[in-house]
């Protein structure tokens, strides 16, 4: 397939994306590397982001060496120019901030996630994509928070639905904490991130009955946050008719019964030459540009690319 170069319509606009996932196995770091360098393909400026402060295994996918210096650094340092971080890849247009595997998250310094989104969004690129650890770990919800479009790995398994709800859950009880302006909602809304409160708050309508019992007058605002969020699926490792069915059942339960207008981007077949080239130590879309999954993976980034533009940035 010919790569043809973006419109000045298409790249006009600075993004950051966050590609998480409810859970481990979904090959959502294979997904972002592989979206991120198709995009580098199409002439966008990329610098992929090893966000995941437990298992940073991104470039791996790149098939690179680790960074001397990682994200974490940057974090711990109170650093602001993250582009000081940032190593070039074999990939035009390409490059890493990476992680490390020795050490997770630890304790974080006061004020964390306040100068790594000013660090990130100083970047000198067109898009900076994020791939962040699995589950609903509080660093990791405060990065896909940063996002402008969140990305949701999921695989057609059982199970599946709940993990996106948790995850989902918990980014919409962080992003009302964090920017209502009243201390007794976000009181409320803390109390019932756990505990006998937790159970009483399945969707996006028990919230804000928890916020409109506190104060009424926040509803509207409440709304607005949650309706204006990008968030998007993608489901992976599809293998049957019933699979490829799969994301788009996800988003229609998550719309029905969660309340929140999430979106369906699409799906990417399961493919041996993935996992193949990867423990070769090679670059998928390189090294099997010809696959099935490498087709899918430039549909998907187009896909992501039209959904980023119908999306609020912040």
């Amino acid at each position: 397939m010919k790569e043809t170069e973006l419109t000045s319509e298409e790249s006009r606009r600075f993004e950051v994306w966050a590609f998480g996932g409810g859970k481990g196995g979904t090959g959502k770091s294979a997904l972002a590397s592989s979206v991120g360098f198709q995009l580098s393909r199409l002439g966008k400026r990329v610098v992929l982001v090893d966000a995941d402060f437990g298992g940073a295994n991104l470039h791996t996918c790149l098939g690179v060496a680790p960074p001397a210096r990682s994200l974490l650094d940057l974090v711990r340092e109170g650093g602001t120019v993250a582009d000081e971080y940032a190593m070039a890849t074999p990939y035009p247009n390409l490059r890493l901030i990476g992680g490390r595997v020795d050490e997770g998250a630890g304790s974080l310094p006061v004020g964390w996630a306040s100068r790594l989104k000013t660090a990130l969004r100083a970047l000198p690129v067109d898009l900076v994509i994020l791939d962040l650890g699995a589950g609903v770990a509080p660093e990791t919800i405060e990065v896909m928070n940063m996002a402008d479009v969140k990305v949701m790995v999921s695989v057609p398994e059982p199970g599946s639905i709940e993990n996106v709800v948790s995850l989902l859950r918990s980014l919409c009880l962080q992003r009302l904490v964090q920017r209502l302006p009243s201390n007794e909602v976000r009181r409320r809304l803390l109390a019932v991130q756990s505990g006998e409160a937790a159970t009483r708050v399945k969707g996006v309508g028990d919230m804000l009955r928890e916020i409109e019992a506190v104060d009424p007058s926040l509803l509207g605002a409440a709304r607005a946050l949650i309706e204006e969020m990008a968030i998007t699926l993608v489901t992976n490792q599809v293998r049957d008719d019933a699979d490829r069915k799969f994301g788009a059942q996800t988003v229609a339960v998550v719309r029905r019964h969660f309340g929140l207008p999430m979106t369906y981007s699409g799906f990417v077949h399961h493919d041996d030459a993935v996992w193949r080239t990867l423990r070769r130590g090679k670059m998928f879309m390189v090294d099997a540009s010809r696959s099935r999954a490498a087709e899918d993976i430039r549909r998907l980034a187009r896909n992501l690319l039209q959904r980023a533009d119908q999306s609020p940035v912040f």
